[in-house]
């Protein structure tokens, strides 16, 4: 089963045997060859991928940029080289804006770059637990949260400090994500959600109904 929550663009799957799978549309990797990255210069955006090897001169990369992840508008072109890696500089009216790469080679072939959200606000790019649900839970807990590129510890603990529940995960680029979790095996009472990055955690209190 596989929907799409166009609401928040919230993508659902259900495995067999194997639980629930959500991911946000914006952060979900195509298939491609490059990683894009990028940060806020002052007023401009910075952005960097690499390709593993040279493309086909006759390719044109277009920069796309979009507020919503939907739809997307050409922010600037350039064409293939014998280089690997790429750099574009650009001013974004916004403050909070999207981008992604698109290569276009000439035997029609079209890859995508993942899709990044970049925050022009210091305070917007460092690591922010923004909404945990439902609360009170009792099933499978939601969590918005922005981080930064790098290794992630999310860990449940009990009031009396016991962690009952952890997980890692890599993040490939910094941006807004979203994850679930079946939370069906932990007992009823309060508890506190942690989320560390880079050495800060961000904690949020819930009750397992």
């Amino acid at each position: 089963m596989l929907r799409i929550r166009t609401s928040d663009g919230l993508i659902a799957a259900a495995t067999h045997g194997r639980g629930l799978w959500t991911e946000p549309y914006f952060s979900v990797l195509p298939v491609t060859k490059f990683l894009l990255r990028g940060t806020w210069s002052g007023n401009n955006t910075a952005l960097q991928w690499e390709y593993s090897k040279p493309l086909p001169v006759s390719a044109t990369l277009e920069i796309e940029i979009s507020t919503d992840a939907v739809h997307f508008a050409i922010a600037g072109t350039m064409r293939a080289s014998e280089n690997t890696l790429y750099s574009f500089t650009d001013k974004p009216n916004g403050a909070n804006v999207f981008y992604r790469i698109k290569a276009i080679e000439g035997s029609g072939i079209i890859t995508y770059s993942n899709t990044i959200k970049l925050f022009k606000n210091v305070r917007e790019q460092s690591l922010q637990l923004t909404k945990l649900y439902p609360n009170p839970v009792q099933h499978e807990l939601h969590v918005d949260f922005i981080a930064p590129e790098g290794a992630m510890i999310y860990q449940i603990t009990s009031a009396s400090g016991q962690t009952v529940w952890r997980k890692k995960e890599q993040l490939q680029y910094m941006g807004a994500y979203q994850r679930s979790w079946a939370i069906n095996e932990i007992n009823p009472g309060v508890y506190f959600l942690s989320i560390i990055s880079n050495g800060k955690t961000e904690n949020h209190q819930f009750i397992k109904q």
